[in-house]
């Protein structure tokens, strides 16, 4: 070699003094030296410049990718005297290459959305997933800028999203499909070199399932799942935002539901939320938009009227009242009853919070004022439901409670004992208005979770007694009812004198008038064999010494006929 540049130290790592008077071989790989030695040969033969790309060695060994130019070297005469090599490192072009390879080899079986492009937004490459999603052929995506595909609601700045993606950009942005549909998408972006130009690499990725799952769970965090309301975290937000700009004078209004834990107890909490969801909805029908409403509670709502006096809150209380008297939506034989409280905010002397508290002591005072009536309309209720199944008639509970009380006078108990035996006699049933009527009224055996089922009767009629003053004090001896002699009863299984002697004696004349009737799975039995099961029973399933007071019930019975 007789001379050597810069450029030829930059690329090959040498000084002119290393290089010069030494072979080009040295520059070459072993296996590379036939090249040089084709091109060179080509380009003296023909006398005309050959173009190649190839791979040299640096000094400290790497392998550097080149366009090697060669062109012959004339004299005056047009004889050879040599040639001249020029070198073009290409290194960053191959990388280029290469990384467009390794794209579409990994774009093309992507799930997402991936493009190269330039930055000015100009699309130079797209996978098959990008094709498929907008609608575009590939040759009109290759045609488009970016920004053709972002809805026109969305303005970014190109140059902006450029230097962030140097180092790793990503955000959220609307798409545009070629039928005008939008989607929600997240681009992840990195900017790169490719043939010596700055472009970008994004993946883009479809969220509107995410996006879908966000508002879901954005929605479920602010209303109450039942009634479509919103919850008590979401209003005392509300509440929040309204103390910073009170809109005076405003209402607050606490609205509870009567009795929802003995239709709970009584018809099961699906029955309950039935009973939930239409105090919601008389609540909807009677409230304005600009109106905050709210469930706070299992059986408690919540509501703030922004600039309402005390007439438009009393009207809106009217409205309540009325809706919940005709409601039916519940599909319940109960009605449905609410009390109500409230208070109004004219300025800044009273809070907010103050109001609430306010409300809710005026709501209370109002359900203390007529709980025992509501209670006493719901129980009178529930009987009338007793009374209209054949199998609980009144004829049974009358008849129970006057075998009852012979037994009870054979035995000596006074009065109020007496007065009380004839309560349960009346009301040990009361729990059947919880028993589905396939159930009650099944022709045939019940299956075990059928039994276990007409079993809970006794636990129901217990919480509805202690729901009603007049039947509290019984309330015991109703869950009890159906316990045995010898402890293997329900529903606590206890025997013996454990067992509340009222219980032992209507577990006797209960039995003896249910053998003795027609039942929906058998015919009735005469009055020889119901004695004779009362007797087979003794010390098992009754108190031995109370069947056989009871049977000389029956023989006086017999007698006076």
């Amino acid at each position: 070699m007789k001379s050597w540049n810069q450029g030829a130290k930059k690329i090959y790592g040498y000084k002119a003094e290393e290089i010069l008077g030494k072979s080009a071989y040295t520059l070459v790989s072993l296996e590379r030296h036939h090249e040089l030695e084709e091109y060179m040969s080509i380009a003296v033969n023909e006398k005309r410049p050959i173009h190649y790309e190839t791979v040299r060695l640096h000094r400290d060994g790497r392998k550097i990718d080149l366009m090697i130019s060669i062109s012959p070297v004339k004299d005056s005469n047009g004889d050879i005297l040599g040639v001249s090599v020029i070198a073009h490192d290409i290194s960053d072009r191959i990388k280029s290459q290469e990384m467009l390879k390794r794209y579409k080899m990994l774009s093309d079986s992507a799930m997402d959305i991936l493009f190269v492009r330039y930055p000015d937004g100009k699309i130079i490459e797209a996978n098959q997933t990008a094709i498929d999603t907008f609608g575009y052929e590939a040759e009109e995506l290759l045609s488009l800028n970016i920004q053709d595909l972002r809805d026109d609601s969305v303005v970014n700045d190109i140059e902006d999203q450029m230097r962030k993606a140097l180092k790793g950009f990503r955000f959220e942005t609307i798409h545009r499909r070629k039928d005008g549909s939008i989607f929600p998408v997240e681009v992840n972006s990195i900017g790169a070199i490719l043939q010596g130009q700055h472009v970008l690499l994004s993946i883009v990725r479809d969220i509107t399932e995410r996006k879908r799952f966000e508002q879901q769970l954005k929605y479920i965090s602010s209303h109450d799942h039942l009634t479509g309301l919103y919850n008590r975290l979401m209003f005392d937000e509300k509440m929040l935002q309204l103390e910073k700009n009170p809109p005076y004078p405003m209402a607050v209004i606490i609205c509870d539901i009567d009795g929802l834990k003995m239709v709970n107890d009584t018809f099961g909490h699906e029955a309950g939320d039935r009973f939930i969801k239409a105090a919601a909805n008389n609540l909807i029908k009677a409230v304005r938009k600009q109106d905050i409403l709210a469930r706070t509670a299992g059986d408690e709502f919540a509501l703030v009227m922004p600039f309402a006096d005390k007439e438009l809150v009393e009207k809106t209380i009217d409205k309540i009242r009325i809706s919940t008297q005709k409601c039916k939506e519940h599909q319940l034989p109960i009605p449905l009853h609410v009390s109500i409280g409230y208070a109004i905010v004219d300025d800044e002397n009273t809070s907010i919070k103050d109001a609430q508290r306010i409300a809710d002591n005026n709501m209370y005072r109002e359900k203390l004022h007529h709980s025992r009536s509501k209670k006493s309309s719901i129980i009178n209720t529930l009987i009338k439901m007793l009374e209209a199944r054949d199998i609980i008639t009144q004829g049974h509970a009358n008849r129970t409670e006057k075998l009852a009380v012979r037994l009870a006078n054979i035995m000596g108990m006074n009065q109020r004992q007496i007065d009380d035996l004839k309560l349960l006699a009346m009301f040990h049933d009361i729990g059947k208005v919880g028993v589905p009527d396939s159930i009650l009224f099944k022709k045939g055996r019940l299956t075990y979770d059928e039994m276990l089922k007409m079993q809970r009767h006794t636990e129901i009629g217990h919480r509805i007694a202690l729901s009603s003053p007049e039947l509290a004090h019984i309330s015991e001896w109703i869950l009890m009812h159906h316990e045995w002699w010898d402890g293997n009863g329900y529903p606590l299984g206890i025997k013996g004198e454990e067992i509340p002697l009222e219980c032992r004696i209507l577990a006797v004349v209960d039995a003896y008038d249910a053998m003795t009737q027609d039942r929906p799975y058998r015919s009735a039995m005469t009055h020889e064999e119901a004695v004779a099961e009362l007797k087979k029973c003794a010390g098992t399933q009754f108190d031995p010494s109370l069947v056989e007071l009871f049977l000389k019930v029956l023989e006086e019975e017999a007698d006076t006929a």
